[in-house]
């Protein structure tokens, strides 16, 4: 379905946002977080090793999207009597330097404070997937080698009964702080959480109630429009037009 809204500044981009986040508040049945981007300073936040080709963008935004939901996750209360709750619990405790980037805390991949994830807990239940990517003897590794299994156990816990029919939402707003319209690592930098939030609503939040979205203004739209060959399908796709001023509509 359609994932990011598109409109002028004062269109009521983030009052939606606003809404679903104080909505959610109020029930048992939804979980929502704001993520502004400007918070984390990908350029600071992320050091990787640079004998390997990596898409540091692509890969931050993974793991935003990825523990943030894990976090969503084990906010409902509901879930909270069964072994993958209580184990997803602790991990988010015993790696809280590197799930909490959002608090800024540097994340050096190539060493082992800040940037090791400690996954021997999760083994327990989910040694099967863990075993695909590491095998049996590790039970560590650098945060961005983590994604692959953790975004199965995401989609396995989402799906869950206790979890499949409440909604779980996370909010990329206020994209345009900070953001120079002429800078191309700015403009890479969004288009990217654009391609990871589809793949991810297209894939991990298919068939439950778990949402991305993205709020944009649609003079960085059109800038990204003019500089990526997929970027026209994908919003003609998967965009929502708020165009509340736009009285010829009417």
């Amino acid at each position: 379905g359609r994932f990011m809204f598109i409109g002028r500044k004062g269109a009521g981009k983030s009052a939606i946002a606003k809404f679903i986040k104080d909505s959610s508040d109020e029930t048992d049945s939804s979980y929502a977080k704001i993520l502004r981007i400007s918070d984390f300073e990908l350029e600071n936040t992320i050091q990787l090793p640079p004998s390997e080709n990596l898409n540091k963008e692509r890969l931050i935004f993974e793991w935003l999207i990825l523990v943030n939901l894990v976090k969503l996750i084990t906010a409902n209360k509901c879930g909270q009597y069964t072994q993958e709750y209580t184990k997803l619990q602790k991990f988010l405790e015993i790696n809280s330097g590197v799930v909490n980037v959002d608090k800024l805390q540097l994340i050096e991949s190539n060493k082992s404070i800040g940037g090791e994830v400690s996954f021997g807990g999760l083994k327990h239940i989910f040694g099967g997937i863990f075993k695909k990517y590491f095998g049996t003897k590790l039970d560590k590794a650098p945060f961005y080698k983590l994604i692959p299994p953790l975004k199965e156990i995401v989609k396995i816990m989402l799906d869950f009964p206790t979890n499949k029919d409440l909604e779980f939402w996370l909010l990329f707003d206020d994209l345009d702080v900070n953001f120079n319209i002429n800078s191309e690592s700015d403009n890479d930098k969004i288009m990217e959480l654009i391609r990871v939030a589809k793949t991810y609503n297209n894939e991990v939040c298919r068939n439950n109630s778990a949402k991305i979205l993205i709020f944009l203004r649609d003079d960085i739209r059109d800038s990204l429009v003019t500089r990526y060959n997929d970027s026209a399908k994908v919003f003609s796709t998967y965009e929502i037009i708020l165009n509340w001023y736009n009285h010829r509509s009417y």
